[in-house]
């Protein structure tokens, strides 16, 4: 197990990834911050809230000639988020999924590559700097292959977060479980116990001035 030490002013993030059972991510995830000019955004958006995003949507592309992109429509506010996406059975060998996240201005804010074949997921972060309508775009696959995928959008904790008991959800900065020192002391976690994409727990703590194990 590897800890990672993070301070900015008198606050730290400790980010334990943990390592033996650990499932690799084989997403192969790309991400890109677009500075380019704004783009005509898809068309034809599903609109869903943010509370549906939040327990996941499940679909598929590539079923048909049609059928070669999903887009929704989703309000979301002025917050840092998490995206999950997995492919699920039923998606064919070769199957594979991009996702592209749009500001309401067109804009690209957010594009990955979610792997290819069953089971493949990934994790991505992207800031939203104004509330407003977001579109959500899975698809762009150059190849025919059926693919049944879902996906999840998360707030940070500052965006009102819920964790569990065990701190979980907690698998990025914006998701760090806040801690005391004493707490850290005796703070217990696990890893890929529910899904592949926990290989990382963080927590944050503040530290004052001194030598730390």
């Amino acid at each position: 197990m590897k800890l990672h030490l993070i301070t900015m002013s008198l606050a730290a993030v400790i980010a334990l990834v943990g390592c033996g059972s650990t499932t690799e991510d084989n997403s192969n995830a790309t991400t890109q911050n677009s500075s380019e000019q704004p783009v005509t955004l898809p068309s034809g958006g599903d609109v869903r809230s943010f509370e549906e995003a939040n327990i996941g949507i499940e679909d598929n592309i590539n079923i048909d000639e049609t059928n070669k992109e999903d887009v929704f429509e989703i309000h979301l506010t002025a917050d840092n988020y998490t995206i999950y996406s997995e492919l699920l059975t039923g998606t064919e060998d070769g199957g594979e999924m991009k996702m592209t996240i749009y500001d309401p201005n067109g804009s690209v804010i957010l594009e990955f590559d979610t792997g290819y074949g069953e089971g493949s997921w990934a994790r991505e972060t992207f800031e939203v700097k104004a509330d407003g309508l977001y579109t959500v775009k899975v698809g762009d696959s150059p190849y025919s292959s059926e693919a049944v995928y879902r996906f999840k959008l998360f707030h940070s904790i500052e965006g009102g977060l819920i964790q569990d008991n065990q701190n979980e959800r907690n698998d990025n900065k914006y998701m760090a479980t806040p801690i005391s020192f004493q707490q850290g002391a005796k703070t217990v976690g696990n890893l890929n116990i529910s899904r592949d994409s926990d290989n990382e727990d963080w927590y944050s703590v503040e530290l004052t001035p001194d030598t730390y194990t």
